[in-house]
């Protein structure tokens, strides 16, 4: 793991302290999510990111009982029938009733809607914004090393980071979920590592590295990387933030349920 400096002012995006509590142990033993920040959750398929980022939102509202939660479901797999299975029916119904869910067509259609929420007067903050997951928004791009494709990717990028950077300035929260990809060094691998350098001794330990790369990681306040231990345990590590040290915790995954 390794601390990084973005190149914005980080200063007026933190919680100053304020965390958002998610009813698991684990990540409620460092303190919660860090409030008003870009927090990315990132991992390999299948490992339980989008029921993680699912579970944490609905125990989080069913707290605070007057916050909202924009939800990007650009993958299409948002399941609220397994949410009512984990969670009282009344407390689901209440924070279900306040989740605004926009399923993007592409890219253009993603940055209308996303532009449309962060222009939202809201008399409310501590609200959130999901994205799940933001790899999948740029596939009409496809996986090429032609750079000029690259570099549009890279100003797509700054196009969703400026806007989400406004969301957090507002005292709101994001979550956005990640994949990760192979470590091999091909022409995309080697246009990253020019301009941002090698890619940090925890990913070169487990052979894979985040999505999207370097420009993409100075929007992020928080990272973490969830990683399947076995069946019914997952680690959750802290591999920079702002906000909380640089550490790991371990989660328990029992009956389809993160505690």
């Amino acid at each position: 793991m390794s601390s990084k400096k973005g190149i914005f002012n980080q200063d007026i995006c933190r919680g100053a302290g304020k965390y958002l509590k998610t009813g698991i142990a684990g990540i409620d033993s460092l303190g919660g999510l860090p409030a008003y920040e870009i927090i990315e959750i990132c991992g390999s398929a299948g490992v339980g990111k989008s029921l993680l980022v699912q579970q944490l939102m609905i125990s989080y509202m069913c707290i605070k009982k007057s916050v909202y939660t924009w939800y990007f479901d650009i993958d299409r797999t948002f399941n609220p029938e397994h949410l009512l299975k984990l969670f009282p029916e009344r407390e689901i119904e209440d924070a279900l009733s306040r989740v605004y869910l926009y399923s993007p067509l592409d890219f253009s259609d993603f940055i209308k809607k996303l532009s449309e929420v962060i222009s939202l007067k809201r008399d409310s903050k501590d609200n959130l914004l999901i994205i799940d997951s933001i790899p999948n928004i740029f596939l009409d791009l496809g996986d090429t090393s032609d750079e000029e494709i690259l570099q549009e990717l890279q100003i797509r990028i700054v196009q969703i980071g400026e806007l989400l950077r406004k969301f957090v300035k507002e005292q709101n929260t994001v979550i956005v979920i990640n994949h990760v990809r192979s470590l091999v060094r091909k022409e995309k691998i080697i246009y990253e590592q020019k301009y941002f350098g090698e890619p940090s001794n925890l990913w070169l330990r487990e052979g894979i590295i985040p999505a999207l790369g370097g420009v993409w990681e100075y929007y992020v306040d928080t990272r973490y990387f969830l990683k399947k231990i076995r069946r019914d345990l997952r680690i959750l590590i802290v591999v920079f933030s702002n906000s909380i040290p640089e550490t790991f915790v371990t989660v328990k995954f029992v009956k389809g349920k993160f505690i």
